[in-house]
């Protein structure tokens, strides 16, 4: 449609020239004139970083565009382009201080109750590329910059709302709901308070083939979305990391044991084999001295009768 105009354009002028002055010298202006058209509708739409060509007329933008490549327009017929970054933008969300349910309801043991109705942070990994079909539509946004703000606020709003229907244990358990929750706020505008595995991998596919466009007009798609992490504020993230720990803690200790008696039975029936008779008790028992020296917590001793397999249990034992 634009190159139709430009060239009904200088064959309207042309031949007013022809008219005016005749065959050479509408040769010689039509050539001048030619070169200062070009000139001025001569745009470049860039490959790096990509860009596409939003076409506007009468300085009103549409939804044609422009790809790659140079272009010639005419801006003296009040035809334009705007060039508009389409790559892909990355944004990393980070929200404090979300109120979560209240629950005083718990079955663990006093000494390692935690308060509940906490307060959770979320971080939000989310990446979207321009919708060169609603270029319109992202530069109204405000662009980059804009659906940032506009994004954040979407999901502020839609965390701080539904926060409170859950507990903190809840949430910090549930990332596939939140991700899936918030992630459909975004493309459809209301958020889905229910996990569907099947949409869930639908939308994962999608945002992978191309994008999944938005639901809040802001030109663009979304090819990426995840909830990183979600964790207890304050003393109450302090509490659980501390219970982390302890539990961290006490399954070292029962592999520990496990460890000591397994190696204590192999040495027990090395004994049995030579005729040596001491009592499992105390070859566990130096078991565990010896890996108590190791670690460098306590000295040894030896078991009359455990020298003639000393070094199997060095060996056993991480060479000590």
């Amino acid at each position: 449609m634009i190159e139709i105009i430009i060239g009904l354009t200088i064959l309207g002028i042309s031949g007013m020239i022809t008219i005016l002055t005749g065959p050479l010298g509408t040769g010689l202006i039509l050539i001048g004139l030619t070169g200062l058209l070009t000139t001025l509708g001569y745009r470049e739409v860039k490959t790096s970083p990509p860009e596409r060509g939003m076409v506007t007329i009468l300085k009103k933008k549409t939804h044609r565009t422009l790809g790659e490549g140079i272009k010639i327009v005419a801006p003296y017929l009040f035809i334009d382009v705007i060039m508009i970054k389409v790559e892909k933008d990355n944004i990393d969300f980070n929200f404090t201080d979300v109120r979560c349910k209240a629950n005083n309801e718990t079955s663990a043991p006093p000494t390692q109750q935690t308060i509940s109705g906490a307060s959770i942070n979320v971080d939000i990994d989310l990446t979207f590329i321009p919708n060169s079909e609603k270029l319109p539509e992202f530069t109204d946004a405000g662009q980059k910059e804009g659906v940032k703000k506009i994004l954040e606020g979407v999901l502020e709003e839609d965390l701080r709302q539904n926060g409170p229907e859950k507990t903190w244990e809840e949430w910090t358990a549930g990332k596939d709901l939140l991700t899936f929750m918030l992630l459909t706020k975004v493309i459809n505008g209301t958020a889905s308070t229910t996990f569907d595995k099947k949409e869930s991998n639908k939308l994962k596919k999608q945002m992978i083939k191309g994008g999944v466009p938005d639901g809040h007009g802001l030109g663009i798609l979304i090819t990426n979305f995840n909830v990183g992490k979600v964790a207890p504020q304050g003393e109450i993230g302090k509490a659980a990391e501390q219970l982390a720990k302890e539990a961290l803690e006490r399954r070292s200790e029962v592999f520990e044991s496990q460890t000591d008696v397994e190696i204590a039975t192999i040495l027990h029936n090395a004994l049995e084999e030579k005729g040596i008779e001491k009592t499992f008790d105390q070859v566990l028992l130096e078991v565990r001295q010896r890996r108590s020296m190791r670690e460098g917590k306590g000295s040894t001793f030896e078991i009359k009768g455990l020298e003639s397999i000393s070094d199997a249990l060095k060996s056993l034992l991480g060479g000590r």
